[in-house]
């Protein structure tokens, strides 16, 4: 019976050999491995490897101080190359340490364990930081309240400048990301620091009212400083209509209430707008399906109209009802203009509202509404079947004139007729 061979079978003795020499070795390049030490210096280190082969440590290789090594210390160390020209196993003690930090990265990515790291360099994106001979980063997003470059003009070169001036600096911060593959390592500082002090964690609860500070302001809210306890207002949380630029609305220094809406660990989460009755509660209340509501459009675009019916609500008319076969609102509506609505729906917990023109409840009539044309057709073709009023007029009268005249006519032959039977 033949016996079937691969085309990894040997071929020779040698290799059959060498194959059998190599099952023999217990480690193999880019293992991490643990030597004996036979001598140092501080141009190498000579080592024992697994009572098998020597191995060197060059010195660019090192990680500390060799002085401090002896006779039979044992050293892990990252297999560079299995076997040099001179047959020394070349072993790295620095790539060992960092391919064990590494590993320790991504343990504390699980755990959430808490390290330090220090700020090496800056952009305007965040930190660049080192991790134990590790690069990371530490996006803007990631910093904590305290560090956050609250940039009120939003000026790049400006946020740049002041993550400069952390160069240097000793921060602690949580494992946000680790991909050993790529060499990318993401750090988050907030995830450290609680925005609330242990006093503060123990008597604010979500739905007290504090009166606080603006102590930053940034393009999705308002840091607020209330009595110690440091939050912030997301920009949908500040009124109950859209903002648009937080600018206009508030100022670093100014003084305002807010209420508690979250508290995540250590994090709180304000809201200025909770203060006051959600209109759309009342809207709901007042307005029903089928009732007709004067609203004024402000904003139209290609699927429909936007409509205020009150201070902080409005809704949507789509297009579909705007009338029949009405392809472009601006035909139908304008922008500032108010007209009759018909509700449709209206959802309080979305905030959203439905609407229907409806042309025939009041005598206010919109531009090139389609019913004015509508009516048109019907007058022309009237015209074909009858005359105007002021057509019939123009000929009755003439009618009228001609029979006075003729009246006047047959009493005139009569005058005369009579003159002739009286000579």
């Amino acid at each position: 019976m033949a016996i079937k061979t691969s085309k990894k079978d040997p071929k020779s003795m040698d290799e059959l050999v060498e194959q059998f020499e190599d099952s023999l070795v217990p480690f193999k390049q880019g293992d991490t491995i643990e030597v004996v030490v036979r001598s140092a210096s501080t141009r190498k280190i000579l080592a024992d490897v697994a009572g098998l082969a020597t191995g060197i440590i060059p010195e660019q290789e090192f990680s500390f101080d060799t002085s401090e090594l002896k006779e039979g210390d044992k050293v892990n160390v990252f297999v560079l190359s299995a076997e040099n020209d001179d047959g020394y196993v070349i072993l790295s003690h620095k790539r060992a340490n960092r391919e064990a930090l590494w590993q320790t990265l991504e343990d504390k990515s699980k755990s959430g364990e808490i390290m330090t790291v220090k700020v090496a360099g800056a952009n305007r994106g965040g930190l660049l930081v080192e991790a134990g001979g590790i690069d990371g980063f530490i996006p803007v997003s990631q910093l904590s309240s305290q560090h956050y470059p609250r940039v009120q003009s939003g000026s790049s070169s400006e946020i740049a400048r002041r993550l400069q001036e952390m160069v240097g600096q000793m921060l602690k911060v949580k494992v946000l990301s680790v991909d050993k593959n790529a060499n990318k390592l993401i750090f988050s500082e907030k995830m450290t620091q609680g925005l609330l002090s242990e006093t503060a964690a123990e008597t604010v609860k979500i739905g007290d009212v504090l009166e606080g500070i603006v102590t930053g302001i940034v393009p999705f809210g308002v840091f607020i400083n209330a009595g110690g306890v440091e939050g912030l207002v997301h920009i949908s949380e500040i009124s109950w209509d859209r903002v648009v630029n937080i600018n206009t609305v508030y100022q670093v220094g100014q003084k305002i209430k807010v209420k508690v809406i979250q508290i995540d660990g250590n994090r709180v989460s304000f809201s200025v707008k909770r203060l006051q009755p959600d209109p759309w509660i009342r809207a709901y209340e007042q307005y029903k399906p089928g009732t007709i509501v004067e609203g004024e459009v402000t904003r139209i675009t290609n699927f429909g109209a936007f409509v205020k019916l009150s201070e902080h609500v409005a809704g949507l008319c789509h297009l579909s009802q705007l009338g029949e076969n009405i392809q472009d609102p601006n035909k139908v509506v304008r922008v500032g203009e108010k007209y009759p609505f018909r509700l449709i729906n209206i959802e309080p917990a979305t905030h959203r509202c439905s609407l229907q023109l409806d042309l025939g409840a009041t005598s206010k009539e919109p531009a090139n509404k389609p019913k004015a044309k509508v009516a048109k057709k019907v007058e022309a073709k009237q015209e074909d079947v009858a005359p105007p009023k002021k057509e019939e007029k123009k000929v009755k009268k003439k009618t009228e004139q001609k029979v006075t005249k003729k009246k006047a006519e047959k009493k005139t032959v009569a005058k005369k007729s009579k003159k002739t039977t009286a000579k």
